[in-house]
């Protein structure tokens, strides 16, 4: 599937999940049968898994929103229940959306848990950050598709494929971004505890967080602050790692308190529009490779 017509796609989803009621079921002989996904990051990779039309993808978390700390509604049950399958992060991710998850799935409909399907780090839900792993939870994610939605298992498994073939593509651009940054610069200040997967897939050291916690729902504090100023400027590091769903209110006044030190924006929990430059999945984790490497080179 293009580029534009994947972008196209997800920018819809927001529409979708505001339109869908339990009037109007996604078991309609005569319409795509629904699949209800957590986030937007999510969503674009189901939408590549089911052709882009195959299904019609229903986002709860609206993109924009920190998925750490969204609520659901009424109406939000009702769309998880409508779904013939329920396409969540899991590993805590979605942490006030659990109950309703579990709930939905007592009564019968299907969840699918990316984070089951991988080599989890301990405590850390941010596992779409390493695409390596995002690929090797493919083949589980086609089989839940085509047992729950009943999707066309040809289509459906090629599609699988060619994006697993770009999934690799883009794990190797990774590569080559991060191999041009010298060995003693590879270390990760960031906003919160985001990073690892990223971290541990392409051979980097997070050695300090603004909020070190693996959710933006804890704060930080001022001696936690000054003790992470005194790393930055020990480690001679360039740059702060900030985020867009975070406020960088923090990291904008330790980078100014350093002097030298830059703060740069990751997108790291949600897709932007067509100009933000994280359309998609892949440009989002390409872009965040382009960013880090361009700082810390």
């Amino acid at each position: 599937m293009s580029t534009a017509r994947v972008s196209f796609v997800v920018a819809a989803m927001a529409l979708i999940a505001g339109c869908s009621s339990s009037d109007d079921a996604g078991f309609s002989a005569d319409r795509p049968p629904r699949v209800a996904v957590t986030t937007s990051i999510w969503a674009d990779v189901v939408s590549n898994i089911v052709c882009g039309d195959l299904a019609t993808i229903v986002l709860i978390v609206p993109n924009g929103t920190d998925a750490h700390s969204f609520e659901p509604s009424l109406a939000d049950r009702a769309r998880l229940e409508d779904a013939r399958l329920v396409v969540a992060n899991g590993l805590g991710f979605e942490s006030r959306l659990i109950d309703t998850i579990e709930a939905v799935e007592g009564a019968g409909t299907a969840v699918f848990r990316f984070g089951d399907h991988v080599d989890p780090l301990a405590d850390d839900p941010h596992l779409w950050l390493d695409p390596s792993r995002v690929g090797q939870s493919l083949d589980a994610l086609v089989s839940a598709l085509i047992d729950n939605a009943d999707l066309d298992p040809v289509a459906v498994r090629q599609c699988a494929s060619d994006y697993a073939d770009e999934l690799v593509e883009l794990d190797r651009r990774v590569v080559e971004l991060i191999d041009a940054i010298p060995a003693e610069r590879r270390l990760l200040v960031t906003n919160h505890d985001a990073l690892g997967y990223f971290a541990d897939r392409y051979d980097l050291r997070v050695v300090g967080s603004i909020i070190p916690a693996k959710t933006t729902l804890a704060e930080t504090n001022p001696a936690q602050l000054s003790e992470l100023a005194r790393l930055i400027a020990d480690a001679n590091l360039p740059a702060i790692f900030a985020e867009t769903l975070s406020p960088r209110d923090d990291a904008d006044a330790l980078g100014q308190r350093l002097g030298d030190v830059v703060v740069v924006t990751l997108h790291t929990e949600a897709l932007t529009d067509a100009a933000g430059g994280a359309s998609t999945y892949i440009d989002m984790v390409r872009t965040d490779a382009e960013l880090i490497s361009e700082a810390l080179r």
